[in-house]
């Protein structure tokens, strides 16, 4: 106990400091304020290290002053300095020993703390600049059920969204930001979302605290489902081994004390011993089992802990963050104690490491057997309160994610949102492309104009431009600001064709895989009269793996049955045709992409070519494959004919 109180006294002394009111850090943009904070945090970091190094030499002077008095002590050399001096002298050692060990393992807690709040201010310059390199990567374990839209559009893997909005909280706040891309949540719970994250976004001490907490020891962390799988299942106890323990432990402890009033000789305690051994030979499938699993999640439960003792402090005003607040500290059970016992099991679960007292401790308490019985009363009467806890540790994690994300990017806009289907963005941009390259362009969708059709020439940027509406509306639905000056837009299901791939293990080809992701669009567009949200897909040159005249037939009838049901989308092609088909003509508008040429003046002559990125209304003209085979020395035939 007295361990526990100085411990936490220790860390309460050295915590504060750099969880407390943080010091004012010069700097107008986000770039420069991370600079500076990681410069202060690195400057405190290294005088850390030095003063850890100090005490690691006190402590083992402390600890070498400690024997050497002891031995003294018990030697008889108490002539040279006095019986009572020497008991002085040890006492002291042995205090300056213990105050050396704590602040020293406190020291370490804040050197860990420092490197994580360097770590969090380096990764965000990093972010702002698009540095895809030295940002880390997403945690694996995300389990994400729209992989073929996180494919297409990059919200997961290299480069993605997941890496601009994940990676400063825990592998629990990480799983929540993946469910929320994956879902299309109402109205209401956007605008919660808007307001926390708007709460947010406004103080950074607070954001920067709770990623320095989220991130502690991230490689180790379990995925939320582990987590969960973990609390919503049972810890074994073999029958009736809580009686035979409890009783076989009182009445060893009686013979121990009978032994020692000389009353019944030694050797009658044996038997008491071998119910102990047999009990742990008996539970030791058991609590092997639950001590591993404890060790798993134990890292995922400690950063809740952590949490809920850094949000204790915490006075929210916005609506989602109250009650997220309130279902952490409100009830009788008290959070922070109900998790400081949990590690406490943890540690006594370790004492396995230890062999002397290990063995000392099984054999008169069979001690693995009763932090077997431990684990499973707090697992029986807590496992419902942590599942609420974690929930609520997760949903504050995601909006402090998405805090970071939209003071990154001070020059995003917050979306508004339409009861009708519509889609209207000013000046949008992709939101993973460097703000200062970024070519913005207005994208309207509106009914009767259901629909954009997307020509123009090889990299010219039309599936730049539909990943930049998907991405912008799926950043919308998170509660995210968006990449752009102005946005309009309703709730929608975001689906996707782009880049489809055939299986040979599975036997589908090319053109059958395009045809499952259409069905699958298809049925989202028909649940829409049962009150699913209205859709929006994204097709790039859909039906490549059938001929030229069935295509144009085919893609005209899946984009008309599309928008019969009330769908919006965009489709990217190169085929002619297919753009200016007049049965389409009612509720389509026309863009394209081209490029400019700043050398030669002929499709065959040699010369560079040069994009602007820039929408424009109407079908494209021009094509460029012949020009780019041309450039990368490709030598074009003047006419059809192959000599």
């Amino acid at each position: 106990m007295l361990a526990g109180f100085l411990n936490g006294i220790v860390s309460r002394v050295f915590t504060r400091r750099y969880l407390g009111v943080a010091p004012s850090f010069p700097g107008e943009t986000p770039s420069e304020v991370y600079f500076s904070r990681r410069e202060y945090y690195q400057g405190e970091l290294g005088k850390l290290i030095s003063r850890s190094e100090k005490l690691s030499i006190a402590r083992l002077a402390s600890f070498s002053c400690l024997l050497f008095f002891l031995f003294s002590f018990f030697l008889g050399d108490s002539e040279a300095f006095g019986f009572i001096a020497l008991i002085g002298l040890v006492v002291a050692s042995l205090l300056l020993y213990v105050l050396s060990v704590f602040f020293y393992s406190s020291n370490n807690k804040n050197i860990c703390l420092l490197e994580n709040l360097v770590k969090i201010n380096t990764q965000g310059l990093a972010r702002i600049r698009r540095d895809w390199a030295a940002i880390d990567p997403v945690s694996e374990g995300i389990e994400f059920g729209g992989r073929d839209v996180s494919d297409d559009l990059g919200l997961f893997g290299e480069a993605s969204l997941a890496q601009l909005v994940c990676n400063h909280s825990s592998s629990l706040g990480d799983q929540r930001v993946a469910d929320w891309l994956e879902f299309c949540p109402t109205l209401e719970v956007i605008r919660l979302r808007q307001k926390a994250v708007a709460e947010l976004r406004s103080d950074i001490d607070t954001v920067q605290k709770i990623s320095a907490a989220g991130i502690n020891h991230r490689e180790r962390q379990p995925t939320l489902k582990a987590v969960n799988d973990w609390l919503k299942g049972e810890v074994f106890v073999p029958k009736s081994i809580n009686a035979v323990a409890a009783v076989n432990c009182a009445l060893l402890c009686l013979a121990l004390v009978m032994v020692f009033l000389e009353l019944i000789p030694f050797f009658m305690v044996f038997p008491f011993f071998l119910v102990n051994v047999f009990l742990i030979l008996f539970s030791r499938n058991a609590y092997s089992k639950a001590f591993s699993e404890m060790e798993r999640v134990e890292p995922g439960i400690l950063v809740v802990r952590d949490l809920v003792k850094l949000l204790g402090d915490c006075n929210f005003s916005s609506e989602l963050l109250i009650k997220e607040h309130q279902r952490l500290f409100s009830g009788d059970v008290k959070s922070s104690v109900v998790l400081d016992d949990f590690q406490a099991l943890v540690h006594n679960s370790r004492l396995r490491f230890n062999p002397i007292p290990y063995v000392l401790f099984q054999l008169v308490f069979a001690w693995d057997v009763r932090v077997l019985l431990k684990v499973k009363a707090w697992h029986s009467r807590f496992s419902s309160d942590l599942t609420k806890w974690i929930d609520a540790i997760s949903n504050i994690e995601a909006c402090n994610s998405i805090a970071v994300l939209n003071y990154e990017n001070p020059g995003w806009s917050t979306p508004l949102f339409s009861h009708e289907p519509v889609i209207d963005i000013v000046k949008a941009g992709n939101p993973l492309l460097d703000p200062e390259v970024n070519v913005t362009n207005d994208i309207n969708i509106y009914p009767p104009k259901k629909l954009i059709m997307i020509t123009g020439s090889n990299m010219a940027g039309k599936t730049t431009y539909m990943r930049t509406l998907g991405l912008n509306v799926k950043l919308a639905l998170l509660g995210a600001n968006v990449c752009a000056e102005k946005m309009v837009t309703a709730r929608f299901v975001v689906l996707t064709s782009m880049h489809v791939k055939d299986s040979l293990k599975d036997g589908v080809s090319y053109f059958m895989a395009e045809l499952g992701r259409v069905k699958v669009i298809i049925d989202a567009v028909r649940r829409v009269r049962y009150g699913e949200p209205p859709v929006l897909f994204l097709l790039d040159e859909i039906l490549k793996g059938t001929n030229g005249s069935e295509r144009e037939v085919a893609v005209v009838s899946i984009l008309s049955e599309l928008c019969k049901f009330g769908a919006l989308g965009a489709l990217t092609t190169h085929d002619v045709s297919i753009a200016s088909s007049k049965c389409l003509d009612k509720f389509t508008s026309r863009i394209f992409f081209e490029e400019k040429y700043t050398d030669g003046s002929g499709m065959l002559d040699d010369g560079s070519v040069s994009f602007d990125y820039r929408a424009k209304p109407g079908i494209v003209k021009n094509t460029n494959a012949l020009k780019l085979l041309n450039l990368v020395g490709v030598r074009i035939c003047e006419d059809s004919r192959i000599e």
